[in-house]
């Protein structure tokens, strides 16, 4: 079935008038940690105090959304027919035309509300892009860390959300500054190789394998093969994990000097020389920030599992 109808025309419907503020799903329960029970609403607020709900807010209709996008965005979140759509259209408050204004249909989306109305266009959207769900994490995150969180008697007002945003950089600078960060690099020793390799880039196979025979027979470097061909020579350094197969592969085998290719490439055919590979370590400034924020992301796990029940999500 087409994205947008049921057979009565419901999904693409509106039934009534645009509600002022959030409706009720924002005072489901999202959370519980620690005897307390964290709402939508709460959610909300909090990212209120951190300045981060004006982002939503600011999306306004403009442009064409195919009905490709449209059934897209439904696959995307298991909406396979008309009904489920409407059902989860039901359950978050929201109708097909705010869809729409997500995707950027001005069409079939009403003109943007002001005033009150724009708190609505912010959950809508919100909802619609997934990153309410984000926002619901990153208060979890807050209070699953927090060695004194907020208690069932106590308000979650600006202050409370600013001591556990101030107690969560507290956590996270210890977790970067502690032993674990030197243990996850040494167990990725293998993946996290450094690699930095010279590319020459070519859209005709047989003159990428001309410009290699260039190299490997006729000792040109890949500048004078850059001046010949007026391909450009582009650096990169990556780390081994991060390179696709099978470029990985090949480099994992290979030493400093070595030619690889033509391999294909996003319609293209590259050649690469591989410049040097150095094993990781803490000096190295990528290295350091990707064990960095695993340390913090296992480690954050565990609080999680340890302090948080999840009873809605996104």
């Amino acid at each position: 079935m087409a994205a947008g109808s049921n057979g009565g025309g419901r999904i693409s419907g509106h039934r009534g008038a645009e509600p002022r503020g959030f409706p009720q799903a924002a005072e489901r329960v999202v959370f519980s940690a620690a005897g307390r029970d964290y709402r939508w609403s709460d959610v909300i607020a909090a990212a209120r105090a951190r300045g981060d709900w004006a982002v939503p807010e600011q999306r306004v209709a403009g442009g064409t959304a195919a009905k490709g996008r449209v059934a897209e965005w439904r696959r995307a979140r298991g909406l396979l027919s008309a009904d489920e759509t409407v059902t989860w259209l039901d359950r978050w408050g929201l109708e097909m035309s705010d869809v729409h204004r997500h995707l950027g249909h001005a069409g079939d989306a009403p003109e943007p509300p002001v005033g009150d109305g724009l708190e609505r266009v912010a959950w809508a959207e919100a909802v619609c892009s997934g990153a309410l769900d984000g926002v619901a994490w990153g208060l979890a995150a807050r209070v699953a860390v927090s060695t004194d969180p907020p208690s069932s008697e106590s308000a979650l007002d600006a202050a409370a959300f600013a001591r556990l945003d101030a107690e969560f950089g507290r956590w996270r600078e210890g977790i970067e500054a502690g032993d674990a960060v030197f243990a996850i690099i040494e167990s990725n020793a293998a993946g996290w190789v450094s690699v930095v390799a010279h590319g020459l880039a070519f859209s005709n196979l047989d003159v990428a394998r001309e410009a290699l025979l260039c190299v490997r027979v006729d000792g040109l470097t890949f500048a004078h093969v850059s001046e010949l061909s007026g391909a450009e020579v582009v650096e990169s350094r990556d780390l081994l994990d991060d390179l696709g197969e099978p470029v990985r592969r090949l480099v994992a085998s290979a030493l400093p000097g070595d030619v690889l290719g033509p391999l294909a490439d996003a319609g293209a055919y590259r050649l690469l020389k591989l410049v040097s590979k150095s094993s990781p370590d803490a000096t190295d400034p990528v290295v350091l920030a990707r064990a960095r924020a695993l340390a913090v992301t296992r480690a954050l796990d565990r609080a999680s599992a340890a302090n948080i029940v999840w009873h809605d999500r996104l």
